[in-house]
């Protein structure tokens, strides 16, 4: 009898670890990690392509302000006196547009909010041939070097999502980009900012 309990006892066990060797792993539920596109890659191109012509200045390259060193490239020296003017009345600090402070700052907001913003801000210092389209490249610009991704749908004036929302997570400044011919003609080195 005692043979036949642990044949029995052994057989159910081993029968077990069988079935449970065989079973799959349950999928993982779902839980929503996809962040929505809003804006094309191109009108993230044509927005990188506005911002080196104006708005890197001030910003600089990198996306990542200005702080008031004197190393910062462009050298506030050689741009336009109206940016002169407004970098030396910020104490030569401007804000960055990408990174954390651009997200502590901005994640609560709209695309919408942001892209009105930029289209305010710019003002007298409009990239050549600007449109109401160029500031919604900006934008889409703006949210690419923070982590969004682009895809098949436009951003449009009316598109009004929290920007945390289409972010995947708070980028750091975007890597520097090469520097523009003028600032190589005139003897300044590689890449701008810090």
């Amino acid at each position: 009898m005692r043979t036949t309990q642990k044949f029995i006892v052994t057989a159910i066990a081993g029968y077990g670890l069988l079935f449970l060797t065989e079973q799959k792993a349950a999928a993982p539920s779902k839980v929503a990690t996809s962040v929505p596109a809003v804006f094309t890659a191109a009108q993230a191109a044509a927005g990188r392509t506005a911002y080196l012509s104006t708005c890197a200045k001030c910003h600089l390259d990198t996306l990542a302000g200005r702080t008031g060193d004197a190393s910062e490239l462009p050298p506030i020296s050689s741009l336009p006196k109206v940016m002169q003017d407004v970098i030396k009345g910020a104490r030569g600090n401007i804000p960055p547009l990408a990174g954390v402070d651009f997200m502590a700052r901005w994640s609560a907001h709209t695309t919408k909010e942001l892209a009105v913003r930029i289209r305010d801000a710019v003002g007298g210092f409009r990239p050549e041939g600007a449109t109401e389209d160029t500031y919604l490249d900006l934008a889409a610009y703006i949210l690419q070097a923070n982590g969004a991704q682009s895809g098949t749908p436009a951003f449009t004036k009316d598109t009004a999502l929290e920007i945390r929302s289409v972010v995947k997570g708070i980028a750091s400044p975007a890597a520097p980009v090469p520097p523009r011919p003028e600032f190589r003609a005139h003897g300044h080195g590689g890449g701008a900012g810090k």
